[in-house]
């Protein structure tokens, strides 16, 4: 068994909207809770199991539409052969959007400006799939490790991930992925990210390129940030630009313009469980974007700003 349990006071300015004070959650890491456990079957073979919901720790409440919101599969595991898995799933692009970002949630996470939707239809994958078949490579290729993934079409949905490859070389980590969605036109969505890391030892970078194109229309993200370590904390700053272009939008879609947010944080580890931390952010849009930073209040403008601070702790178990 095992969790997070991630609390933070949040202030977000709106603009015209105004402002909301809350108690909000995920600031640092994502609350969870979770169970996994593998037996071995002998001859380099195991089977795995793997069930994690989502906890909104300021209500105790979980998720209102699946209870193991965040991840429930059965494995097969081999170490020559590598890993078939089945189950709902993160998809193969997520991971380059979490692991290559200073700020993985909260405030400062880069994902804020990239949103899953787009001319008005919405990426269903962007994070998770349901009805996931994958496969994993072994984890002893020397620093080289791969996924590839196919998602029923159920509910009149067809989606299938291609994950080629990741690289891992000491202080230089790299990876690219790729994903095609089914949607229920006859045009799919199409992910493609790449992202990058090298650590100095008193200094992380990292670097981020994120696309989603669909029909006529696409929005590239690029994002460069750092960690720098200080005593037994760490600060923590990221860039990042939002480009979109195609033709005019419908009506009924937003955020069909470029956006731009700075990120400053700082984390103090109290124990290797334990970390207090604050984060500050800006996220500027231009005429025809209204993207918001998590927790502000509904009804910001195309065009105005949405900035926040949040401070809290995280306890991991």
């Amino acid at each position: 068994m095992f969790g997070i349990i991630d609390v933070n006071g949040r202030y977000v300015d709106n603009g015209s909207a105004g402002h909301l004070f809350s108690l909000g959650t995920d600031g640092l890491s994502q609350s969870r809770l979770g169970f996994r456990g593998v037996e071995d079957l002998g001859d380099g073979l195991r089977a795995g199991l793997w069930l994690e919901a989502a906890v909104n720790a300021d209500t105790g409440t979980v998720n209102a539409q699946r209870f193991w919101h965040r991840r429930s599969t059965v494995s097969l595991i081999s170490d020559t052969l590598g890993e078939l898995r089945l189950g709902r799933d993160h998809t193969a692009t997520f991971w380059n959007l979490l692991l290559f970002d200073p700020f993985t949630t909260g405030l400062g996470s880069a994902v804020n400006v990239f949103p899953p939707q787009i001319a008005g239809q919405t990426l269903q994958t962007l994070l998770r799939t349901d009805n996931a078949i994958g496969y994993f490579l072994p984890s002893n290729l020397g620093g080289v490790y791969g996924q590839a993934t196919v998602s029923a079409g159920e509910q009149s949905r067809q989606q299938i991930r291609r994950w080629p490859h990741r690289l891992r070389g000491g202080a230089v980590r790299a990876a690219i992925a790729y994903g095609q969605t089914w949607t229920t036109t006859a045009l799919r969505m199409k992910t493609l990210d790449f992202g990058i890391s090298y650590e100095f030892g008193w200094l992380k970078l990292f670097g981020q390129y994120v696309t989603l194109a669909y029909d006529q229309w696409d929005r590239k993200n690029f994002m460069a940030g750092a960690t720098v370590p200080v005593g037994v904390g760490a600060f923590r700053g990221s860039y990042t630009h939002s480009n979109f272009s195609g033709p005019a939008c419908p009506a009924s879609a937003v955020n069909c313009d470029n956006a731009a947010q700075y990120a400053l944080g700082y984390v103090y580890n109290l124990s290797k469980r334990t970390a207090l931390y604050s984060t500050v952010s800006l996220l500027q849009n231009d005429d025809r974007a209204a993207l918001s930073l998590p927790g502000g209040p509904p009804g910001l403008r195309r065009g105005e700003n949405s900035k926040g601070f949040e401070a809290g702790i995280r306890h991991a178990f």
